[in-house]
């Protein structure tokens, strides 16, 4: 009997000066789902306190296909891209653009 094999694209974070620190911050998988990695954010310089992993909960939250638990802001939640309609997944990707922004923004971290 065939396995399923499940496949996925990664959004990293890189950061270091002594040594570079790879983060798994969001994935796409071949299931349509999607993951938002808070357990891999939280580790980050960007979004370590707990107050800008809320703003990011609530920036998804907005999505009305999407909802994160509060209990979610240090684990790994996930979501269905095909429950997004199409104007719903623009804003997904513009709530990524931001996190990449603010850990673009964010002095980095000098070592894990």
């Amino acid at each position: 009997m065939p396995g399923v094999v499940h496949n996925g694209a990664f959004r990293h974070a890189r950061h270091g000066v002594q040594r570079l620190v790879s983060r798994r911050i969001s994935s796409i998988w071949t299931d349509c789902s999607a993951a938002i990695n808070f357990n891999q954010l939280m580790r980050t310089p960007a979004f370590s306190a707990g107050a800008v992993r809320h703003e990011l909960t609530d920036k998804m939250n907005a999505i009305p296909a999407v909802t994160i638990r509060p209990d979610m802001l240090e684990k790994q939640t996930l979501f269905r891209l095909a429950s997004l309609a199409p104007d719903q997944g623009a804003s997904f990707l513009k709530i990524m653009d931001w996190v990449a922004e603010k850990l673009r923004a964010t002095p980095a971290e000098e070592s894990a």
